[in-house]
């Protein structure tokens, strides 16, 4: 098989939804912000910081975080004297999430509240996410002015603002490299474009992560529940609606329990 694959993760629960979205978006900004051009990419870098303070805007996020991290500490806890563990990779991982959980327990109100306090970025999150909204002088003078400041000011304000989001982004990254990192590769045979599985419901699964050829033309749905998960093989095209594929094709499935 070629090692020239592209991955399609599928959440199995809320947060992990939430995480993804997340590191994409911080992905996203790192890629924006440090390029050569970041000026034009201006407008495109603070937008994607307005996505990522709406993903964090919910109320219990907090506690969510909280409550995840406490359950890995307690999961991993109980490998330490395992024999086939590296104690210190273990040690280090749960203190980590020791220090995370302590963030968030003494944080007083939503994540990132300092920068719901910002002025600017409270015009941006009023205006900026309605789609019929722009960034003229006529619709938002404030945001017009300081898009015109020099670049230097721009990115300085806007590293401070990211900054802020430092904890959380660190955060995402921990719980997303235990899932991931918490499962084997098994191989599978996808016949006539469709796979099946059944899941244990009384484990605790995380994410589907299926690995495809790209030499293979074809991008899976994976449809998900507690019990059970399919992948459903389509032919893309910019023309017709994609219908499912004919052919069976070997690709790689992790189902991330944790």
């Amino acid at each position: 098989m070629s090692y020239e694959r592209i991955i399609y993760e599928q959440p199995l629960n809320e947060l992990v939804r939430i995480n993804l979205k997340l590191e994409g978006l911080f992905l996203q900004f790192n890629k924006l912000f440090n390029s050569s051009d970041f000026y034009n990419f201006l407008p495109e870098i603070v937008r994607i910081l307005m996505d990522i303070l709406f993903l964090l805007n919910r109320a219990d996020l907090k506690s969510k975080f909280s409550t995840e991290l406490q359950r890995h500490i307690n999961n991993l806890a109980r490998f330490k004297n395992s024999p086939n563990i590296e104690y210190s990779e273990l040690t280090e991982t749960i203190q980590q999430l020791k220090e995370h959980l302590n963030h968030f327990v003494q944080l007083p109100g939503k994540i990132a509240q300092e920068l719901r306090q910002n002025e600017l970025l409270n015009v941006l999150s009023i205006n900026l996410l309605n789609p019929a909204t722009g960034s003229t002088c006529v619709e938002m003078p404030f945001y017009y002015h300081w898009l015109n400041q020099p670049p230097e000011q721009c990115k300085s304000d806007i590293a401070s603002w990211a900054k802020a989001l430092k904890e959380v982004k660190s955060t995402v990254a921990l719980l997303l490299k235990i899932v991931r990192e918490c499962a084997c590769k098994k191989p599978i045979s996808i016949i006539n474009g469709f796979y099946h599985e059944t899941l244990d419901p009384q484990l605790s699964c995380q994410m589907i992560r299926l690995f495809i050829d790209k030499n293979n033309q074809v991008y899976p749905e994976i449809s998900a529940g507690k019990h059970r998960f399919s992948v459903r093989l389509m032919v893309p095209s910019s023309k017709e609606r994609a219908i499912q594929a004919k052919d069976s094709i070997k690709a790689e499935v992790m189902v991330c329990i944790v």
